[in-house]
């Protein structure tokens, strides 16, 4: 499966010619996941390099870069490689983090 296909891209690098953008009104482009373990990306923007900015998962929540090719190249056990949530929708991730939110505030 094809990670970063052209649509993606292209909204991922329109996204970073947004400027600053607060984080609570970013909205991810797509989302990647670990299917052997509890990892998971959700990329706002990507520059010419294709660094990417986002919402990194993992043992916990926090914002970070990563670059596609980190994704694209790793083979994890099992020959298991990081696959795209084809059914993934940023209106999900509102639902979400929401949720999310509510738990937190109260």
């Amino acid at each position: 499966m094809k990670l970063f296909t052209d649509d993606i891209i292209k909204k991922l690098k329109s996204n970073a010619k947004l400027g600053d953008v607060p984080l609570a009104k970013a909205k991810p482009v797509c989302k990647f996941f670990a299917p052997h373990g509890s990892w998971t990306w959700y990329p706002f923007s990507m520059d010419e390099d294709g660094y990417c900015f986002g919402l990194v998962v993992g043992h916990e929540i926090e914002y970070g870069m990563f670059h596609r090719s980190e994704l694209e190249e790793y083979v994890g056990p099992m020959g298991l490689r990081i696959e795209r949530d084809l059914y993934w929708s940023a209106e999900m991730y509102e639902l979400i983090s929401a949720h999310h939110r509510n738990m937190f505030v109260g």
